[in-house]
């Protein structure tokens, strides 16, 4: 499936969007899945569900971004996950990014409090979860043993296939520009 970046009226109307399962949410780098999930979570609360999860929206300075927040979705808590420079803390070093291991560890706590909510969310599950076994490992543990109603997942696309393979079935929704933006 495909869909634009906000949530269309259509998809919200759509009866198996909260319905039991996993949904992998995907598109390219900037697109817009982490604001496309905040709607999605701030849609579920609104109709009363509970959620839980995490998110992690870009630090942004001038436009650019410089850094990644973790958010715990349930209580809109957040820490500065990782950004570009080796500041204290921030030494979990993965390509351009320098992450902070007692945020990884808080944000595990997060997913292994999150079995009760209706609807969970793991933005994002990416090479260091999938090919280092290091990061978001309780979100994966929670994954694979299906602790969960209603989850979805943010992965870039070049994880989709390993990800598909290894979370049958799963629900593919792919976010692209919107040609009325």
């Amino acid at each position: 499936m495909q869909h634009s970046r906000s949530i269309p009226a259509s998809l919200l109307d759509y009866p198996q969007l909260f319905s039991p399962g996993l949904t992998l949410i995907t598109g390219p780098s900037g697109i817009g899945k982490t604001s496309w999930c905040a709607s999605l979570m701030a849609y579920a609360a609104q109709s009363g569900l509970t959620t839980g999860g995490i998110s992690c929206p870009p630090q942004l300075e001038d436009g650019i971004k410089t850094g990644i927040w973790l958010v715990d979705v349930r209580t809109d808590e957040r820490r500065l996950l990782g950004s570009h420079s080796a500041s204290s803390g921030h030494s979990l070093r993965v390509g351009r990014w320098h992450f902070d291991p007692q945020v990884i560890d808080w944000a595990n706590a997060i997913l292994k409090s999150a079995t009760e909510c209706d609807i969970l969310l793991i933005d994002e599950i990416g090479p260091l979860e999938l090919t280092q076994g290091a990061g978001f490992q309780s979100g994966i543990d929670l994954l694979d043993r299906k602790q969960y109603r209603s989850a979805f997942v943010v992965i870039r696309p070049s994880l989709l296939a390993e990800a598909q393979s290894r979370w049958t079935p799963a629900r593919v929704f792919n976010i692209i520009e919107d040609a009325h933006d």
